[in-house]
Order: structure tokens, then sequence, then C-alpha cells
């Protein structure tokens, strides 16, 4: 499977770069955004938990709170992006449902 990813790798990063393109166009920071966003989420927790709570994590194996939380936030994020994007797009194309129903009701 991988394999089949990477041969079409160009066509990943094209529907990546449009993506980003018509999804930030006109905005101020444009893509930018995109990767500040997460890392200013990252901070925001770090500080809170850090400092505000004092969050102390037994024996993290030489590896910080931050890592911890980034390596949870940022799957999770794309996960949930992932989902409501998803969402959006099925409630925004009435013909994607109805060429789904006609297929069904022809088999």
């Amino acid at each position: 499977m991988f394999a089949a990813v990477w041969r079409r790798r160009g066509l990943l990063l094209g529907f990546l770069r449009r993506e980003l393109a018509t999804r930030y166009a006109g905005t101020l920071g444009g893509a930018l955004w995109a990767f500040v966003q997460p890392v200013l989420l990252l901070a925001i927790y770090a500080f809170v938990f850090r400092l505000v709570f004092r969050v102390e994590l037994p024996d993290l194996g030489g590896n910080s709170y931050v890592t911890l939380v980034a390596c949870a936030l940022w799957p999770w994020m794309a996960f949930q992006e992932g989902c409501s994007a998803a969402r959006w797009r099925w409630l925004i194309t009435p013909t994607w449902c109805a060429r789904l129903r006609s297929r069904a009701s022809c088999w």
C-alpha cells in the first residue's frame, strides 16, 4: 500500500496544494496559519499544564511533556479535521448522494 501511495505522491501533493490554496485564499495569514495554529495550540497546552496546573509525569524516558502532547495532539487534530472536512463535503455535494442512491438501486 505504501508503494502505491509513494508512486502517486505527486497527485497527493497536488491535492494538498489545491486544498491549502482554496481554504486559505483571501485570509491575512494565508496557508501559514495551517502550520502556526497547531504550534500555538501546543504552546498554550504546554503553558497551562506545565506552569498553571504543574503537571508532572513520572519517567518520560528523557522526553519532555511537550513532546508527549505533540505526539498525541497533532494526529488527533489531523483525524478531527479529516472527519470534519468529509462531513462538510458530504453535505455540500448532493449529486454525490444521488449517484450513490442510483447505483445502489441498480444492483
